[in-house]
Parts: structure tokens; C-alpha cells; sequence
């Protein structure tokens, strides 16, 4: 038996179903497992620092993979999303240190 999979450097894989805009902030959502409604308030938070979010979103969208054989779905967990809270209110942080 034979198993050919289409070999990717893709970190996560644009999602399909949850997208609104590319299924950049879905897919990170889904390879997360954090409700991808956290990750698209992340985007916004970041763009309004100094536009670093609408510049992450591209370069995510750039080295993201096709939606096609994304990974399933999992369970987002309240630990989770504050983790990812916690690291944007550190980007923060040290963006207004550095006086950004």
C-alpha cells in the first residue's frame, strides 16, 4: 500500500469553511484550536499598532497552504484564548516600548 501526500513547508493551511476575507485567521484558528472570531480581534488589535496586523496578515497569507486537505477542527478551550490574549497584549507592550 502506497500513501502519496502532497508534500507542504506550510506551517497551517487557509481554512475553508470559517473564512471571511482568505481563511487566514480560520486556518490559524483551526491549528490552534482557539475560535477563530480571537484571532481576526489579534488582527485588529495588531493593525492598529502601527499597521503590524494587516502586515502579518499577508505574509500569513503568503506562506499558508491552499484550503484544500486542511486540518480538522478542534475544540477551542478557554486556556487557549488567553494564551493567545496574553502574546497580542505582549506584542503590545513591547510595541509602545519600543515607541511604536
Amino acid at each position: 500500500m502506497e500513501h502519496t501526500a502532497r508534500p507542504s513547508h506550510a506551517w497551517f493551511a487557509r481554512s475553508d469553511g470559517d473564512r471571511v476575507f482568505t481563511g487566514v485567521a480560520g486556518g490559524i484558528g483551526e491549528r490552534l484550536g482557539v475560535e477563530s472570531l480571537v484571532i481576526r480581534l489579534c488582527f485588529v488589535v495588531l493593525a492598529l499598532a502601527a499597521g503590524l496586523g494587516l502586515a502579518l496578515y499577508v505574509l500569513l497569507y503568503l506562506v499558508s497552504a491552499d484550503p484544500a486537505g486542511s486540518v480538522a477542527a478542534r475544540r477551542p478551550t478557554l486556556r487557549q484564548a488567553v494564551a493567545v490574549g496574553l502574546i497580542v497584549l505582549g506584542v503590545l507592550l513591547l510595541l509602545r516600548r519600543l515607541g511604536l
